[in-house]
């Protein structure tokens, strides 16, 4: 982390000052461009000593104060905004799905829940939650590294999140294929060395495929959910989605897509009427792009 120097905050403004650490004389890895071999193995290994500091202790301090503050995100808000922003990002980069891929999107959507939930259990770390290379800066003469924006620290609790997370935001999809069993298993002899037990290499792999499907939350929600006129972000949102399909499919992550068996009456029907009022906003989405002039006469009347 950089060195906080001063900080505070006004509760009724949120206005706030920050002074940390200056980071200049670090370097930084163009996101779009990706990261090499040897720097996905870097960072995996700064990833697990992260998250072996904290496994499976989420309930000691200072952790378990930071939980109670920070509270249990709430699913369903998030399969909504995922549902929302599907129909927008289907219309952008449909070109980028085959034919399989879009159904699968369009299926994790009302199951966005029942796979968040078993996501959610044991083993639990601490976790950044956006960890990318645009978040990271590196010496060139030794393996440090620091990595900013935490403001998302701590909502996901499962450690091969972040790693996903980096494999498909900062990695092309190439140098993925190349490298990623091998930095699985250096990330896994990380955890091992800080004490890590009863977590297998196969369950590493497991966990890993299986936070590939749930890739699919951060990506539809970016690429349907941001302002992409400006070119470098359209192009993030175009990268990271097209990695993000390749490996969903590579991995054969969708054979984790939570079936209806087991749900209660009530979390079939919120299931039921999430993918109902998907559909009804899907049609009325494209309907409206279809139509000559709507767009910009829909941002004059905001104007």
């Amino acid at each position: 982390l950089p060195t906080v120097y001063y900080g505070d905050f006004e509760d009724s403004s949120h206005r706030f000052v920050l002074v940390i650490e200056d980071l200049r004389e670090m370097e930084s890895v163009d996101q779009i461009v990706g990261a090499d071999a040897a720097l996905v193995r870097r960072v995996l290994r700064g990833a697990a000593e992260l998250h072996g500091q904290f496994w499976n202790r989420l309930d000691q301090e200072p952790l378990s104060n930071f939980f109670a503050s920070v509270g249990t995100p709430n699913r369903w808000l998030a399969q909504i905004l995922y549902l929302v922003c599907l129909a927008p990002c289907l219309v952008r980069f449909g070109s980028a799905f085959s034919s399989q891929m879009r159904q699968i999107a369009e299926n994790y959507g009302p199951r966005l829940v029942d796979h968040a939930r078993f996501r959610s259990t044991e083993p639990r770390t601490f976790t950044h939650g956006d960890f990318r290379l645009d978040n990271m800066f590196f010496d060139s003469c030794s393996d440090d590294m620091a990595v900013i924006d935490w403001q998302t620290a701590g909502l996901i609790n499962d450690g091969l999140y972040d790693v996903a997370y980096f494999m498909v935001c900062s990695v092309s999809t190439e140098v993925r294929r190349e490298i990623e069993r091998e930095a699985l298993k250096e990330y896994h002899g990380v955890l091992c060395d800080l004490g890590v037990r009863d977590f297998t290499l196969e369950e590493c792999w497991h966990r890993y495929r299986e936070n590939m499907l749930g890739m699919l939350v951060p990506c539809i929600c970016a690429c349907g959910g941001l302002d992409i006129s400006n070119d470098r972000i359209r192009t993030l949102c175009e990268t990271m989605l097209k990695r993000t399909l390749s490996a969903i499919e590579d991995l054969d992550s969708a054979e984790f897509m939570p079936s209806s068996r087991g749900l209660t009456a009530s979390e079939w029907t919120l299931s039921s009427l999430s993918w109902i009022a998907y559909e009804i906003y899907s049609f009325a989405y494209r309907s409206r792009r279809m139509i000559p002039g709507a767009a910009s006469a829909s941002r004059k009347s905001r104007n």
